[in-house]
């Protein structure tokens, strides 16, 4: 670029050479496009966890029609690797051999094995001999025809081996070698799965202090815990339950939190086979071992029902809250990915945390349900207080519950009881108002400052 400048700028040229303007930029132009076409980004389709990685690459092909692919995400699928040229098509490739990561020393040594190594310990200064064997923190070095010396590895300092055909590599390596490309550099797009790039939803739902709004919004948080560093890319998101035929392996790194101030051009979601698939409309670079947080849905507003629920099998005294939240077309409309969701109570001087839980993927027109925590001023105990045979194969049962609510207003508390087996409620001192074959349910009310009693009778057959 700065030859040509140079060439356009100079004062003294004969006047077959001379450039006009428009000739001037029609060259600046397909320099600049020729630049672009040479920084092609990747793109990366993520999923819940692993990632469908496409890039593009020059390959050097050696005289014998092999290449080598470097800077590989720990994680990748080999197996999985595709290759075709900006045309679609695809090259003959005779085979590829993955070569892993090589860990320094502990692969010197076992290269090693069998072959003369000179040793310089802390106390015994220079060992020479043959190398038996390196395991357990032990080195076993053949002195002479019949002395074995058995040396600490942590009192070892220093190496003197043959270094033979060892390369030493910080991450996996594909060589391939192609039928009929030699001694020629070939640019290909390349597409493999790795594990280690995964993504998930994340909620913040505000309750207005009234209690009687709730405004929810969301953003997709992207977590790189690969060692490779993805500049600039194409970024797709998507949501929904593929299958998987084994756990991925994820190396494990320490994630940095990075988030994006400015808020997000709108997310483009289309619907894709049996998933929603999210388009972020702007390059991302991801840099190795990041956590980065991408808003995609603004506040909206939300219909929801609070729940006093009392389930005795999940707490002998306690009584939860719950939060019922309507996805509905006509209010919100929104397919919410699967992923976590913080509630805050709005406050005069900002926002109190009041609990959490996770959602999975819900389509528009389901119900949400948020489990938040156990209410402070509302108590309960559950008593049998009577049993008895009724007959040769049945008894009943008498259970007491009682509802203790400290509050100033009064309350509605759902209690849930589960049984197992033949049963019914013969018996009830409020009406059973909801009833399947394993659980039934009361709606009892709570004065302000009082207490409630719900007695009834289970009779179990069989």
């Amino acid at each position: 670029m700065k030859t040509w400048l140079s060439l356009l700028s100079r004062r003294r040229l004969r006047p077959n050479r001379l450039f006009s303007e428009w000739q001037a930029t029609v060259i600046l132009i397909f320099l600049c496009a020729a630049g672009a076409a040479a920084q092609e980004t990747a793109s990366l389709v993520v999923y819940s966890r692993l990632a469908l990685v496409r890039e593009t690459r020059d390959l050097r092909i050696g005289a014998d029609g092999t290449a080598t692919l470097r800077e590989l995400p720990m994680g990748i699928q080999a197996e999985s690797l595709y290759l075709d040229d900006p045309d679609g098509k695809r090259p003959a490739i005779l085979n590829s051999r993955l070569k892993r990561p090589q860990a320094g020393l502990a692969q010197i040594l076992k290269q090693n094995t069998g072959a003369e190594i000179v040793l310089y310990s802390k106390i015994l200064n220079r060992i020479q001999g043959t190398l038996v064997a390196a395991t357990g923190g032990k080195l076993y070095l053949r002195v002479g025809d019949r002395t074995l010396r058995v040396l600490s590895a942590d009192d070892v300092v220093a190496y003197d081996v043959r270094y033979g055909d060892y390369r030493y590599r910080s991450r996996p390596e594909i060589v391939l070698r192609f039928r009929d490309l030699a001694s020629t550099t070939k640019r290909f797009r390349l597409h493999y799965l790795t594990d280690g790039l995964s993504w998930h939803a994340h909620y913040i739902a505000l309750l207005r202090r009234d209690q009687e709004r709730l405004t929810l919004s969301g953003q997709f948080v992207i977590n790189n815990r690969t060692d490779r560093t993805f500049e600039k890319a194409r970024l797709t998101l998507v949501a929904g339950d593929v299958n998987l035929s084994r756990a991925p392996v994820e190396p494990v790194y320490r994630a940095m939190e990075k988030a994006l101030a400015a808020p997000a051009p709108q997310v483009e979601r289309i619907k894709e086979f049996e998933y929603y698939v999210y388009r972020v409309p702007f390059s991302v670079s991801l840099d190795r071992s990041e956590q980065q947080q991408i808003p995609f849905l603004p506040p909206k507003r939300i219909p929801f029902k609070k729940h006093y629920i009392y389930e005795p099998r999940i707490s002998k005294t306690d009584v939860l809250v719950r939060l019922e939240l309507t996805n509905d077309s006509k209010l919100f409309g929104e397919p919410l990915p699967a992923g976590n969701v913080q509630l805050y109570q709005e406050q005069a001087d900002g926002r109190l945390f009041i609990g959490e839980d996770r959602i999975r993927h819900t389509p528009v027109g389901e119900r949400v349900w948020l489990q938040l925590g156990r209410v402070f001023d509302i108590k309960a105990e559950r008593e049998k207080v009577a049993q008895s045979r009724v007959g040769p194969k049945s008894r009943s049962e008498v259970y007491a519950i009682r509802m203790r609510n400290h509050k100033d207003r009064a309350v509605t508390v759902r209690v849930v009881e589960r049984f197992s087996g033949n049963w019914s409620i013969s018996q009830s001192s409020l009406p059973v108002a909801k009833k399947t074959a394993d659980r039934v349910e009361w709606q009892v009310d709570v004065p302000a400052g009082q207490s409630t009693e719900l007695r009834y009778t289970v009779l179990f057959q069989w």
